[in-house]
């Protein structure tokens, strides 16, 4: 931005964008200080993932929606990228075009066959969502290197392809210490919503441009309208679906907006309790929904409590002494 909207000569450009570049590491340290000092992370670093992967069905239901938007917009920023150089292609002898290759070109040329392969085998090794983003990544990045890109569109497929990357480091690391590998992928996948929600906004509406005049729009905004309700009803079927996955045993949950009321179990006047397994240890979740009552009825302010795992309380605390 600062190369792009300082007016004058190189000298004056390159001054203000030092000094744009000297503020960003200085400013970023200063302004976060607090965060910087209190922070502590519970990871102990990365280790390799090795566990089931994300199937390309599921790949697709999470981001379905913005991948088929950003997918148009790639096809058509493709077709106005070739068209000019097919028919340059055909009209040009290969002796006389190979020393006129730009790095795009070479890129292409080079990194396609390559990508392919590795494709090819990321699928016969089960990682199907690999075989679909790693080309998806190089196809965003080698149009990222065109010329004629206006920053919009530029700064649009460098978010394309860092939301695709971060997929891919999904699949193949995990944190140590984590439930699977369950906080890479929530925290990489909000991330990939973002830069994606982005780009599929500003896509929308270069795609609409492209299509206004075009016979088969209306396909393709049905397709859209379609993969739009599916992705709208996910609120209320997965809601319901991420209830029956976490309590199997509670046939008939409560219907309250008290946050507290799951805890008991069956929305019925005899309190009972919801239990799962974690770790291998049953968890009743009445003794936390007890604890929590207690701490609304004898607590004052807003203390941070501080849990403890894997932490073993008398029954006579867990029962009703809570200290």
């Amino acid at each position: 931005a600062a190369w792009t909207h300082t007016q004058g000569d190189s000298r004056a450009k390159i001054g203000r964008l030092l000094v744009h570049v000297a503020l960003l590491p200085f400013l970023s340290v200063a302004l976060y200080a607090p965060f910087r000092q209190w922070f502590g992370a519970g990871a102990q670093g990365i280790e390799r993932w090795s566990g089931p992967r994300t199937p390309l069905s599921d790949y697709m239901t999470v981001h379905g929606l913005f991948l088929f938007l950003l997918a148009t917009f790639l096809v058509i920023e493709t077709a106005r990228t070739l068209r000019p150089r097919v028919q340059r292609f055909i009209h040009t002898p290969l002796g006389e075009m190979i020393p006129t290759l730009k790095w795009g070109g070479i890129l292409s040329l080079v990194g396609l066959p390559i990508v392919l392969a590795a494709a090819i085998w990321a699928w016969k090794n089960d990682y199907q969502s690999v075989a679909l983003a790693l080309p998806l990544a190089l196809w965003a990045g080698l149009l990222l290197l065109r010329r004629d890109q206006t920053p919009n569109q530029r700064f649009a497929l460098l978010l394309v392809t860092a939301g695709i990357g971060l997929t891919l480091i999904a699949e193949l690391v995990t944190l140590k210490g984590d439930v699977g590998r369950m906080n890479v992928v929530f925290k990489f996948y909000l991330l990939v919503w973002t830069f994606f929600s982005i780009v599929a906004g500003a896509g929308l509406v270069w795609v609409r441009a492209r299509f206004r005049s075009d016979e088969r729009r209306w396909l393709w905004w049905g397709v859209l309208a379609f993969l739009v309700v599916a992705a709208g009803a996910y609120p209320v079927i997965g809601t319901l679906s991420k209830a029956r996955d976490r309590w199997p045993d509670v046939a008939n949950p409560p219907r309250t907006l008290d946050g507290m009321a799951f805890m008991l179990g069956e929305a019925v006047e005899a309190a009972g309790s919801v239990t799962y397994v974690e770790e291998g240890q049953e968890l009743h979740l009445a003794d936390d929904h007890e604890a929590l009552r207690w701490m609304q009825a004898n607590v004052t302010g807003t203390p941070t409590p501080v849990s403890y795992t894997h932490l073993t309380l008398p029954t006579t605390i867990k029962r009703g002494g809570w200290r």
